[in-house]
């Protein structure tokens, strides 16, 4: 992780948004959680959507809830509703 917080924290400053077009595991997600900065980003592959939604969870402690229609996350991604 600190291979994308270090990055962040010397370029951008707390509460400004970081974009990552290639979001993979979800590294920056959990560097910015780390270091106060919201992370967009794209991630197509549904696995790994997975995988980032996990890592985010279980980082925060929090429930993750898609905002278009207040779905929780249930551990798999639902590709009927993408």
């Amino acid at each position: 992780v600190e291979c994308m917080a270090r990055p962040m924290r010397n370029n951008s400053t707390p509460g400004q948004a970081v974009y990552d077009p290639f979001l993979g595991s979800g590294t920056t997600v959990i560097a910015g959680e780390m270091n106060g900065r919201p992370v967009c980003g794209v991630e197509l592959e549904p696995a790994y959507v997975d995988v980032i939604v996990a890592r985010w969870c279980k980082f925060t402690g929090r429930v993750a809830v898609r905002e278009s229609d207040g779905e929780v996350w249930d551990g798999q991604y639902d590709e009927a509703a993408a």
